[in-house]
């Protein structure tokens, strides 16, 4: 208890408050369940991913299943973007290279995947 008679400075006051910020931060630091640790209690992120999973699987619940089948329409468009035309090849007479390409455009409906 204080004596009233006893005059407060400055300097105790600051280091009154000073021994009870750090006494907050140690405390707050030691106890895991404290408002300023950085921990996180790994059945809590389970359960949300569990949560996050479920919502993923019932979105996809529209009864589309690409399956594992194979057609033609698929095949030529693996085909068209693994074997790569790389055209005529020239070279112009700076060094550069040039590279020639013959297109030919059509539309019609193909099939990739089944339905």
């Amino acid at each position: 208890m204080l004596n009233p008679k006893t005059k407060i400075s400055r300097r105790s006051l600051l280091k009154a408050g000073a021994a009870g910020i750090l006494g907050v931060l140690g405390s707050s630091l030691l106890n895991k369940a404290a408002v300023f640790s950085n921990s996180v209690d790994a059945a809590a992120k389970h359960d949300a991913h569990n949560k996050l999973q479920n919502q993923k699987h019932n979105s996809m619940s529209h009864g589309y299943d690409p399956g594992t089948g194979s057609s033609d329409g698929l095949e030529n468009a693996v085909k068209a973007l693994t074997q790569f035309d790389y055209g005529k090849v020239s070279t112009r007479t700076d060094g550069r290279t040039v590279r020639d390409y013959e297109m030919i455009a059509a539309d019609w409906d193909l099939e990739i995947a089944k339905g």
